[in-house]
């Protein structure tokens, strides 16, 4: 097909316009065309020499339409494969076109999106998505803990997920030192008990990441050959950077990710890029592997997008995104990987991907590589690559390749896009509005709600041995309601590190519960730490719940009323003219026969719909089984969920 026949069938195809996403303006094309070499002359006549080569065509002068603007859309259907690379040098616009990717891929194709984001820079983009944000930095991280409760891992294939991320984070590792630590794993395992061929002791708590470090300090100075105590010297000092990671018992719940349609894993916090990557190839690891034992095969698909994948995902480094990349097919997975240079990623990578778009870069090595990729066209690589402006870009898909055509393309930055800004504008006023909430709320109990005790008055309570300051902390909790290290440390003006250490404290001592839970509210980042009275757990938790819902709904731009009197709801929510009421229930304090009288009630005070909200799917359990014999009666009318269902009962209530 001829060049102008081609860009009238990109007009007309419906495949183009009715689904895809719109990916640039095409202003250039490379095409084989015929280049004459020479004229032979002989007695026959003349006799040409022609050979073909690829030059860039710009669209415009064909079509002899001045400014004449024709489209890309990129269509998943017509890939050989979902995966994506982006590249280009600093300065060329790669995190620009990937948070509009992102975006048109969620709007068009509706496909879950895990990104792992090591600088943060992708929290507003997930939150405009009605995503989940996961500071990695203050979640529980045990690596030999199992990361799923139901269908927990074997001892083998927590050793070896936690084997192969130290061979790809540091290459430098020999096989001695590798040997060292699976046999230091192995032994740790058995001392707990956790056996691989008895499934029942999978699910106790596993050796914990300092059992681990202690066991090779034990080996460090033992009377070992000289050659052992080195290497486990040099195994040590690599893994020390991971201590304050790894420093809890227990670990983060993969059933949770996973039912999550837009997550963000924000690394930003980590304090060093080697933990940073490790984590990040340790818990792609995990999911992969969840996926493979569960046979999971979802009919959507999940996107793993990684901006400066070169980090886990280089030459020298057998990533899980190289089995992902060959594998995806079977467990639904897609990558959508960003980098500076192509060469930084394995070939194996680079090989198994459809969707390669490059941008200006004038790396030798990185046009090297590209020239096979452009169908051998080493001039028109060479001069087009390094000539390339702010986002421009050249791309080659399976449908362009089936065509031996490349484009090269004018991206609209998602920073220019109406459609992006106006929602992450509107996450930056709620974000704004929660702060200064916030912050009169800390104030107003500072000068008015409740007088700080003194010294003297401290003194007084009945706690025992404890310091005054721990006094003073325990106090604010029972008469503040105050239930985070940070509200604390901010009201009595401590420091965060030093409220934390007492909050531990008295835990321990048995004075408080600890309590974690996944907050609706944009103010707070995944699960957060909840210190709660242990004789007041149950209206402690019910009145955290009661806070987080009233912040989301409010965030979300719903009227919604406190109420949490005698004969009343805890929340009215107005939604499309319905009258909606929401009642906590945190444990088992009510009876089948209240709670039918409590909903007889609702309903009969003219509520539409009556949500019960449980903290966890255990309660919820219990509420369902108290209700098993009137869900019937009630009908629709009634839903009983978590409260981390809200939003998802809410667009069905809409």
């Amino acid at each position: 097909m001829g060049f102008f026949n081609w860009l009238k069938s990109i007009l007309r195809s419906s495949d183009y316009v009715s689904r895809g996403i719109p990916l640039g303006i095409i202003l250039d094309v490379l095409e084989e065309a015929e280049s004459l070499v020479s004229i032979e002359k002989s007695s026959r006549g003349e006799r040409k020499s022609i050979r073909y080569k690829y030059v860039w065509i710009n669209s415009s002068t064909v079509l002899k339409k001045k400014n004449f603007r024709i489209t890309y859309t990129w269509c998943l259907e017509h890939q050989m494969n979902p995966h994506i690379i982006i590249t280009g040098s600093s300065g060329s616009g790669k995190s620009s076109l990937l948070k509009s990717f992102l975006w048109d891929l969620r709007k068009v194709y509706n496909v879950k999106l895990l990104i792992i984001d090591f600088h943060g820079e992708y929290t507003e983009l997930v939150l405009a998505m009605s995503g989940r944000v996961i500071d990695l930095s203050k979640q529980n991280l045990n690596p030999f803990s199992t990361l799923s409760i139901n269908n927990p891992e074997s001892p083998d294939e927590r050793i070896q997920d936690f084997v192969e991320t130290l061979r790809v984070v540091y290459p430098e590792l020999g096989s001695v030192q590798i040997g060292i630590a699976i046999d230091i794993l192995r032994k740790l395992f058995i001392y707990r008990g956790i056996r691989s061929d008895d499934p029942i002791t999978w699910r106790a708590p596993g050796p914990t990441y300092q059992d681990f470090l202690n066991a090779i300090e034990r080996l460090c100075r033992s009377r070992s050959s000289q050659r052992i105590i080195d290497a486990a010297s040099t195994l040590k000092l690599r893994l020390e950077t991971l201590r304050y990671v790894f420093n809890y018992t227990n670990s983060i719940d993969l059933d949770l990710f996973t039912k999550e349609e837009v997550l963000s894993l924000d690394l930003s916090s980590i304090p060093s890029d080697e933990a940073k990557n490790f984590l990040a190839e340790w818990i792609l690891r995990k999911l992969f592997r969840y996926r493979v034992r569960k046979r999971v095969k979802e009919s959507r698909l999940t996107y793993i997008a990684i901006d400066e994948a070169h980090r886990i995902a280089s030459e020298d480094r057998t990533s899980i995104l190289e089995t992902i990349a060959r594998e995806s097919r079977k467990y639904g997975l897609g990558l959508l990987l960003v980098t500076q240079r192509l060469k930084d990623l394995s070939s194996s990578i680079r090989s198994n991907t459809a969707t390669k778009i490059i941008g200006r870069t004038d790396d030798i090595e990185d046009l090297e590589i590209l020239i096979p990729i452009l169908y051998g066209a080493k001039e028109a690589t060479s001069l087009k690559i390094p000539s390339l402006g702010k986002f421009e870009a050249v791309i080659i898909d399976t449908r362009l390749a089936k065509e031996k055509r490349a484009l090269h393309i004018a991206f609209i930055p998602y920073f220019k896009r109406k459609d992006i800004v106006q929602e992450i504008e509107k996450i930056r006023k709620i974000a704004e509005s929660l702060q200064i909430q916030m912050h009169r709320s800390i104030e107003y109990i500072k000068k008015t709600k409740i007088r700080l005790p003194r010294v003297e008055e401290v003194e007084s309570i009945g706690y025992g041995e404890l310091p005054l300051a721990m006094k003073r902390v325990l106090k604010a909790i029972k008469e503040l309601n105050l239930y985070t290290a940070n509200e604390i440390a901010e009201v009595l003006g401590l420091a965060r590190p030093t409220v934390a250490r007492y909050l531990r404290k008295l835990y321990t001592l048995g004075y408080l519960d600890r309590v974690e839970l996944y907050t609706l509210s944009l103010s707070r980042k995944g699960r957060t730490v909840f210190y709660i009275p242990r004789e007041s757990r149950e209206s402690a938790l019910h009145r955290i719940l009661v806070e987080d819902i009233k912040k989301y709904l409010l965030s979300q731009g719903y009227s919604v009323n406190i109420l949490g009197s005698s004969g009343a709801p805890d929340l009215e929510l107005y939604i499309a003219d319905q009258r909606i009421a929401i009642e906590i229930e945190t444990g088992r304090k009510r009876d089948s026969r209240r709670l039918v009288k409590m909903i007889s009630s609702r309903l009969s005070q003219g509520y539409d719909t009556i949500l019960i909200v449980a903290p966890n799917d255990v309660v919820k359990l219990e509420i369902e089984k108290k209700l098993a014999r009137y869900r019937a009666f009630f009908g629709s009318r009634l839903a009983i969920i978590t409260h981390l269902e809200i939003p998802k009962i809410l667009k069905v209530i809409a």
